[in-house]
């Protein structure tokens, strides 16, 4: 559940942030709503506001275990870091098909072979 998956279902490393700490917050939200918003002892108007609060953190304990099944959606900090993971991906399996031997190497090739230095490397 926390960690990622690709298409295919395999596991490709990272546990989902979002879902973490939505996971935390349910847990706090709940806790807090017990001991601090109990309105089941008052009576009136005390009792009115303290139902009102009980009521709205009962609300985001449900947003937060919204969250925690479901994820972050595509604008989140989970699915910026994911694209910034793959883009960096991206640039690693192009800088290893690279060919090291560009116009740079041709150019220092030509001089060396020019000058009769045998000190040649490519850059």
């Amino acid at each position: 559940m926390l960690l990622r998956h690709d298409e295919n279902g395999r596991t490709f490393g990272g546990i989902q942030l979002a879902r973490v700490a939505a996971i935390g917050l349910v847990l706090y939200t709940v806790v807090v709503t017990i001991a601090f918003h109990g309105f089941w002892g008052l009576e009136g108007a005390a009792r009115f506001a303290r139902y009102i609060h009980f009521m709205k953190n009962v609300g985001l304990a449900g947003a937060f275990i919204i969250i925690a099944g479901v994820g972050a959606g595509a604008c989140s900090l989970d699915a910026l870091l994911g694209k910034r993971r793959q883009a960096n991906a991206g640039l690693a399996k192009k800088a290893r098909r690279r060919q090291p031997f560009g116009f740079a190497a041709l150019r220092a090739l030509f001089a060396s072979s020019i000058s009769g230095s045998s000190d040649f490397r490519l850059s």
